[in-house]
């Protein structure tokens, strides 16, 4: 497999209109990621940035599926979310859902996903949003 060269453009902070021009990200074959060789494993690549609100506070978790310069990779979370078939789906139109809300947490999710943006907010109001917050739990519930 050869690799390909992704190019991903994101703001770090609301300070910043984009702190990141051209950070490269390479999808590689699963073995060359570091900690992953096992016959489930898929070739991941991506830089996402959540900011969440939550209990009057905002936390900012940043996502990086190859190890550069904005710090190391978190390949275990990488493949997770990779078993998904797009993790950062919004919720269909015709989608019903319970009108129950499971808390008050939202967070805005940016970024670029095996070479697509990404641009959404997650909240738990609702049963298919707080089915897209279990999804993204493991980025979005670190702090």
């Amino acid at each position: 497999m050869t690799n390909t060269v992704r190019v991903a453009a994101f703001a770090l902070s609301g300070l910043f209109a984009a702190v990141i021009a051209g950070a490269w990200l390479v999808a590689r074959p699963a073995e060359a990621i570091d900690g992953i060789g096992d016959a489930g494993a898929v070739a991941v690549s991506g830089a996402i940035r959540a900011v969440v609100h939550a209990d009057g506070g905002t936390r900012e978790e940043l996502l990086l599926c190859e190890a550069g310069p904005m710090g190391a990779a978190d390949a275990e979370l990488c493949q997770d979310l990779a078993r998904h078939e797009d993790p950062f789906a919004e919720v269909p139109a015709d989608a019903v859902c319970l009108q129950r809300v499971y808390g008050t947490e939202r967070a805005d999710v940016s970024g670029v996903w095996q070479g697509r943006a990404v641009s959404t907010t997650v909240t738990r109001a609702g049963s298919c949003e707080e089915e897209r917050w279990q999804r993204l739990s493991g980025l979005l519930e670190r702090g």
